[in-house]
């Protein structure tokens, strides 16, 4: 995928998603002149949310509460939509080929090289997870997949690999693990999700790495994960507003270019990476 922030005219929320008395943060949002690309390549946005107290709710503000829980699982949904068109192709020999810890037994977990070779354990979940969801696999709904994806998670989550260079430990294993999450939503044990959204951080979390240009677009979109998967409407909120102070045009840093290049890495051109 270009790395390139491309603004479309596209959202993951439509208009006609809230034509039923929308609220006005969502409306508000819909009436911003464009839309933030983030890793994906998705447009995600959701206007600034207002949590209500948990007693003494007025009507109309249980409401508005209401519709941004629904806000937000919409988002869920299209994200789902969206990971289970991916490769599944070598799931089933993944899931034979896995041991009863979890891990594969080809993987040097020990590895700390530029080239990473832990990553291979999440690529394998995620090719796992989206067969588990994509109507078309014959592992549909399947338990053993299930069960075997969970495994794969808590042997990850316990094992703890690590890279020698940053960005493999902040941004590269997330950009595969979020999926993962995402697809087992709901299928695995809430803890096991749950365990995985430490792994998602937010640009302040990752203040001492000064991301900026693409790498604080990838850290904001761990940020809009993570708050999808915990239903955090501050999470939301805030990833929002990191993506935007991407969306600007500037001649003295990095990003959006005046003649619409971006440059990363100091002064030079970014056309693509790691997706």
């Amino acid at each position: 995928m270009d790395a390139t922030l491309h603004i479309l005219r596209r959202s993951l929320i439509t208009e006609d998603d809230f034509a039923r008395e929308p609220t006005a943060d969502i409306i508000d949002v819909m009436n911003k002149r464009q839309y933030f690309l983030f890793y994906l390549g998705c447009v995600l946005f959701i206007g600034a949310f207002e949590g209500p107290s948990a007693s003494n709710i007025n009507p109309a503000r249980a409401q508005k509460s209401t519709k941004q829980t629904e806000a937000i699982a919409l988002i869920h949904d299209r994200f789902l939509a969206q990971y289970i068109t991916g490769d599944c192709t070598d799931a089933g020999q993944y899931l034979v080929s896995q041991t009863s810890d979890g891990s594969w037994p080809d993987i040097d977990y020990a590895d700390r090289s530029l080239n990473w070779v832990p990553q291979k354990h999440l690529d394998r979940l995620k090719q796992m997870a989206i067969a588990y969801n994509n109507g078309k696999s014959p592992f549909i709904a399947s338990i053993l997949m299930r069960d075997a994806i969970a495994r794969g998670l808590v042997f990850w989550y316990r094992k703890k690999p690590a890279a020698d260079d940053w960005w493999h430990n902040e941004i590269g294993q997330q950009l595969v693990l979020e999926p993962i999450l995402i697809l087992m939503d709901g299928a695995v044990p809430g803890d096991v999700v749950q365990n995985g959204t430490t792994y998602l951080h937010d640009p302040v979390e990752l203040s001492s790495y000064k991301v900026t240009g693409q790498n604080l677009i990838w850290c904001a979109g761990e940020q809009f994960v993570r708050g999808v998967l915990r239903r955090s409407e501050e999470d939301i909120n805030q990833a929002v507003h990191a993506m935007e102070s991407v969306d600007t045009l500037t001649a003295d840093a990095e990003g959006i270019q005046y003649d619409h290049s971006f440059h990363q890495h100091g002064r030079q051109l970014y056309n693509g990476g790691t997706d």
